[in-house]
């Protein structure tokens, strides 16, 4: 029981049993469209979600149907001990998603301009109906969930607790926010908090998707997740060509 509760504890990517993928190089491209993206990983971190096609499938559990996910970022010890065959600690991770109508149609900078003005001014109507959808999914994959869990299992989002707008340029949006989770296994409740940074990012005339989590004790947690997001949303400009 004490391990699953520490998965637990650790967000929504509670599945992950030792898997297996090739060592990760620090480069990784993904495709939009016909637009490459580069994606260097930041200091600390390894993708590793580009040679195993189980932690895509798993971590796509996840993943709204509107959306694609394109790359899976995690701490380099957890690389290391998911090397290993041992089970990874999830403290912080990240992904990196596109909306499925990137893959066929480009986004103006008119229309950026645009998607960052409905961010930002509902912002609180866009939370809550993400804590809807995210319901509505975490329901409809409760089978799925359970089966890879090995236990039944019922996930629910209680709370997001808007944290607001942290960047907002011609380039890039990002908000916060503290989201906390309820799971019911086995008649008894867990319930943890994660910090989360969600960005918008126009690179290459498309939207990049890119979500920070890490597990929620302080602030300082919450801090952490601006600050990567913010870092690595400068990064994925500067080695694409934009700024």
């Amino acid at each position: 029981m004490m391990n699953r509760a520490r998965l637990f504890s650790l967000g929504l990517l509670l599945l992950l049993a030792p898997l297996l993928p090739a060592q990760a190089g620090k480069i990784t491209t993904v495709s939009i469209g016909n637009a490459q993206i580069r994606l260097q990983a930041p200091d600390g971190f390894t993708e590793v979600g580009q040679d195993s096609a189980e932690i895509m499938t798993r971590f796509t559990t996840f993943t709204p149907p509107s959306n694609k996910l394109l790359a899976v970022y995690v701490t380099d010890a957890d690389a290391r001990r998911l090397r290993a065959g041992q089970q990874m600690e999830l403290n912080t991770y990240m992904m990196v998603q596109t909306h499925r109508q990137s893959l066929s149609t480009d986004m103006s900078p008119a229309e950026f301009n645009n998607l960052r003005d409905i961010i930002r001014g509902q912002q609180k109507e866009l939370l809550e109906r993400g804590r809807t959808q995210a319901n509505e999914l975490l329901k409809e994959r409760r089978s799925q969930i359970s089966s890879q869990a090995g236990s039944d299992l019922n996930l629910t989002v209680e709370d997001m607790a808007l944290k607001g707008v942290f960047v907002d340029n011609e380039r890039i949006i990002s908000l916060a926010a503290v989201n906390r989770y309820n799971v019911q296994s086995e008649g008894r409740p867990v319930s943890f908090e994660v910090a989360g940074a969600s960005s918008v990012i126009h690179v290459r005339n498309k939207s990049l998707f890119v979500y920070v989590f890490e597990k929620y004790e302080t602030n300082r947690n919450l801090e952490n997740v601006r600050t990567l997001s913010t870092v690595w949303g400068r990064q994925i400009l500067r080695d694409n060509g934009a700024r």
